[in-house]
């Protein structure tokens, strides 16, 4: 059953980098870069995947996986919405590098401790989550505050902060499995921002 589960995973991030790969073909300059590390990245996502053993708890009702699978796409809003032409501004493209590399660096730490819904496995401390407890789900954060500021719509700024409730959401269900782990409550002290440095 976790074989298929880490099957599952693992198509799901490489439909994501065969998309991200097909918007590079439109992109030019430093986006087509950030596009090319992006699909860099969740390869090598995809093949941590495969080797996941099973995790050593989990568990979420049906209307907790529902948030997670809605956190999880929630980014897409962004990515289907018509942006205006051109290359993006200068900010919104040092926004989606930071984002880029807070991404792979969360990918390289977790390794094969990657999971979609809230699941106990490997505590990891070292590297960028000795900063922040979730830096994965920060970078989604930075990335699409990064492609706010190139595509400045109204509406953009409610969905920002839509995700920003959905992940603080998410992230405080996980934290219930993950503090059964004694060692966790310890991380959590050293460690006591999740999302956002000072906010949350």
């Amino acid at each position: 059953m976790q074989r298929l589960y880490n099957f599952a995973l693992a198509l799901w991030l490489i439909s994501d980098a065969f998309r991200v790969g097909r918007a590079s073909l439109h992109a030019t300059g430093p986006a087509r870069g950030l596009h090319g590390a992006m699909v860099l990245i969740l390869t090598v996502n995809a093949w941590f995947v495969l080797r996941r053993p099973a995790p050593l708890a989990g568990g979420v009702t049906w209307w907790q996986a529902g948030w997670v699978l809605v956190a999880a796409a929630w980014p897409l809003l962004f990515i289907v919405a018509k942006g205006p032409s051109g290359p993006a501004p200068l900010p919104a493209l040092l926004l989606q590098l930071a984002a880029t590399l807070m991404f792979g660096a969360s990918v390289y730490e977790l390794g094969t401790s990657f999971a979609i819904f809230p699941e106990r496995r490997a505590l990891v401390s070292r590297g960028i989550y000795g900063w922040l407890r979730h830096p994965m789900y920060a970078s989604y954060l930075l990335l699409d505050l990064g492609f706010w500021l190139a595509n400045p719509q109204p509406w953009f700024a409610v969905v920002w902060v839509l995700e920003v409730l959905l992940l603080d959401a998410r992230t405080r269900w996980e934290e219930e499995i993950l503090l059964g782990d004694a060692a966790y409550a310890g991380y959590r002290r050293q460690v006591p921002w999740r999302l956002i440095p000072g906010v949350l």
